[in-house]
């Protein structure tokens, strides 16, 4: 009779990946740029347009094309796509406009989706390479690093879905 026991069956579920990827983001963002009413960090540089185009479509009627802002960027109007506002978040949060708090942002949440995504996609890779749990993690590591992604979550945040890339690689 075997009476050793697996150290690794605590870490093969992919919720891993999401628990990795949610330390890692509150580790290097901290909480307070989840806060839907917390807009301090997004008064300065593109990410203070970002919002502005958010807030110019949130409070626009609807118009054909879905997205499209006439009174941002005058004087023939713009797009939100145009705004890197992440157009399918403004748009399905402006179907609740009038029930969200006065400020709203969603780009800490978008932020932190990403993460955790990318934790989640990232442990799904490494599963592809080994079963055991130190590789996996270490792995998951190395996507939730990078660089590129880093980068983009100051200031490019609506390019931050990397784990789209790793999704349709598996």
């Amino acid at each position: 009779m075997n009476s050793r026991v697996s150290h690794s069956t605590h870490f093969e579920s992919p919720v891993t990946g999401l628990v990795m990827g949610a330390i890692f983001f509150f580790t290097v963002f901290g909480y307070r740029i989840v806060i839907p009413t917390n807009i301090d960090w997004l008064t300065s540089g593109d990410l203070a347009q970002h919002f502005s185009g958010w807030n110019f479509f949130r409070y626009e009627a609807w118009h054909f094309p879905i997205g499209r802002i006439e009174g941002f960027g005058t004087p023939d109007g713009s797009s939100i796509v145009f705004t890197d506002s992440i157009p399918i978040m403004s748009i399905g949060f402006k179907l609740f406009r009038s029930v969200l708090p006065q400020p709203f942002q969603f780009i800490g949440l978008w932020l932190l989706t990403c993460y955790l995504l990318q934790g989640f996609f990232g442990w799904l890779l490494a599963s592809l390479v080994t079963n055991k749990a130190y590789p996996r993690i270490l792995i998951t590591c190395f996507f939730l690093l990078s660089p590129p992604m880093l980068f983009r979550a100051t200031g490019h945040e609506a390019l931050t879905a990397h784990w789209l890339i790793w999704r349709l690689s598996i």
